[in-house]
C-alpha cells in the first residue's frame, strides 16, 4: 500500500490527532471523505493483518519506518511493509544511471533504515530522552519526512544528525540548537527559507523550522558546490550518505571535506586531492567507494577514525557512523 501521499506522518499519534480534526469529526466537511479514507488507510498500514501480536508491543503505539516496515515505539518490528521510492539518478563507477520509481521492501537502499529510526541513536538515547520534551523525536522525524525537494537519503541523514546533536537543547558553550548556529539561522533567513521571519534564535525554532534550516545548511552551505542535498541520493546507500552529511554538518567549512578526502584516499590512495573543497570530484569518488560492498565498510571505518583523531571526545558519535553490524 502506497502511503507516500498521506497528509500526515504515518504514526499512531498522528492518526489519532487526525481523528480529532474537523475533516474527520464533521461529515459535512467538503474534505471529510478523503480525510477519513486517509485515516483508514493509515491504520490499515499499521495493522495490516487487523490483529495484535499477543506480546508486549500490543500496548505500544506503532509507526512506519523509513524502510516501509511497521515498528512499535520501542523499536520492535511488528509488521513488514513497503515504501514507494521516487525515480532518481545515481553514479556507479563514474556512470550516471537512471533508477525508475519502484516499491521497495524494507532494507534495500538504506540498510540503516532497517532500524526504522524509531528511537534516538543508542549512543545518545539517554541524553536525548532526559533533555528533550516527550515526543520530540517522533515530531522531528515526521517534519523531516515532510520536507520538500529532499530524497530519502537526505531525510534519513537529517534525522540521524538531529539525534547525534542531542535534539533541541541549546548548546552550553554557544548559541547552537541541533547544531544550528545563529549565523546559520541568519543565513537561512537571508536565503529566503520560508517560515523563519519571526524566529530570532536557534533555540526558539519549531521542529518544522529546525528541519528546514538543517536542510538549508546541508543543501547550500555544505553541499552547494556538489549538487546540494539531492546529491546524497546518488550513492544508493543511506548509511554512507548519513556519514558524509554528518561529517560536513559537524566539521563543516574546510575541515569536513578534508576529512572525507582523507578517508577516500585511505581506501584508494591518490583518488582525490586534499583541498578542503567539497565539489563533485570528492562526491563522486566517495560515491564509488560507498556503492561497492567491497569498499563501503573500509570507507566508513576510515572516516570514523579520522574524525576521532580531530575530536576524540566525540568518538561515540563518529563510531556510530561506522554502522558496524548494520551494514
Amino acid at each position: 500500500m502506497d502511503t507516500t501521499m498521506l497528509p500526515f506522518p504515518l504514526t499512531e499519534a498522528s492518526l489519532k490527532a487526525a481523528m480529532r480534526d474537523p475533516r474527520y469529526t464533521e461529515s459535512s466537511h467538503p474534505a471529510s471523505k478523503a480525510w477519513r479514507d486517509s485515516v483508514a488507510q493509515g491504520f490499515a498500514t499499521l495493522y495490516p493483518d487487523e490483529t495484535l501480536r499477543g506480546d508486549h508491543t500490543d500496548q505500544l503505539e506503532r509507526h512506519q519506518g523509513a524502510d516501509g516496515h511497521i515498528y512499535a515505539s520501542d523499536g520492535t518490528k511488528v509488521a513488514s511493509g513497503t515504501v514507494r521510492v521516487r525515480s532518481y539518478t545515481r553514479t556507479v563507477n563514474g556512470h550516471v544511471v537512471e533508477v525508475a520509481a519502484h516499491d521497495r521492501s524494507g532494507g534495500s537502499e538504506g540498510k540503516a533504515a532497517d532500524q526504522g529510526q524509531s528511537a534516538p541513536p543508542a549512543n545518545k538515547k539517554a541524553f536525548f530522552d532526559s533533555k528533550n520534551p516527550p515526543g520530540t523525536w517522533d515530531d522531528f522525524r515526521g517534519k523531516a519526512q515532510s520536507l520538500p525537494n529532499t530524497g530519502e537519503a537526505g531525510k534519513f541523514a537529517l534525522v540521524e544528525i538531529f539525534g547525534q546533536e542531542g535534539g533541541v537543547p541549546k548548546d552550553s558553550t554557544s548559541s547552537a540548537s541541533a547544531g544550528i548556529l545563529q549565523e546559520t539561522l541568519d543565513n537561512a533567513k537571508d536565503a529566503g527559507v520560508p517560515g523563519l521571519e519571526k524566529t530570532t534564535t536557534p533555540a526558539k525554532l519549531s521542529n518544522e523550522q529546525r528541519a528546514a534550516v538543517m536542510r538549508y545548511k546541508l543543501d547550500q552551505e555544505e553541499l552547494g558546490h556538489a549538487g546540494g542535498i539531492k546529491a546524497l541520493e546518488s550513492f544508493g546507500d543511506a548509511q554512507s550518505a548519513a556519514a558524509m552529511a554528518d561529517t560536513l554538518y559537524r566539521h563543516g567549512g574546510v575541515d569536513g571535506p578534508k576529512l572525507l578526502q582523507g578517508a577516500i584516499n585511505d581506501v584508494k590512495p591518490g583518488a582525490v586531492p586534499k583541498t578542503g573543497y567539497m565539489g563533485k570530484q570528492t562526491l563522486e569518488a566517495y560515491g564509488r567507494l560507498a556503492s561497492s560492498p567491497e569498499t563501503k565498510g573500509r570507507l566508513l571505518d576510515a572516516l570514523a577514525k579520522r574524525r576521532t583523531t580531530v575530536a576524540p571526545y566525540e568518538k561515540a558519535r563518529f563510531d556510530y557512523y561506522r554502522y558496524s553490524g548494520r551494514r
